[in-house]
């Protein structure tokens, strides 16, 4: 199974209905989520003070854009190197 993304206007209601003093339970049959979801939520709300996501959350990437930009250059100069050559 997967995550399904919430949307933050539901993660505002999360913190909303929570300060309104109403347990996680509750909060994720009201709202149709999961309680991790409403766990996490309000965990990181206590963290960040914001619902938005953190920067630079998702994968990294394997190269840094100095070696993109090296590899485009090479290309540039010599296009019949193979892709192996390149790297």
């Amino acid at each position: 199974m997967g995550k399904k993304a919430v949307s933050i206007d539901t993660k505002k209601g999360i913190i909303l209905l929570r300060d309104t003093g109403m347990c996680q339970h509750e909060i994720s049959r009201k709202l149709n989520v999961s309680r991790t979801c409403v766990r996490q939520t309000i965990r990181k709300f206590n963290e960040l003070h914001t619902t938005a996501t953190k920067p630079g959350a998702g994968r990294p990437f394997k190269m840094t854009r100095r070696q993109k930009r090296a590899i485009k250059l090479q290309q540039l100069r010599d296009d019949t190197l193979s892709l192996n050559d390149l790297v």
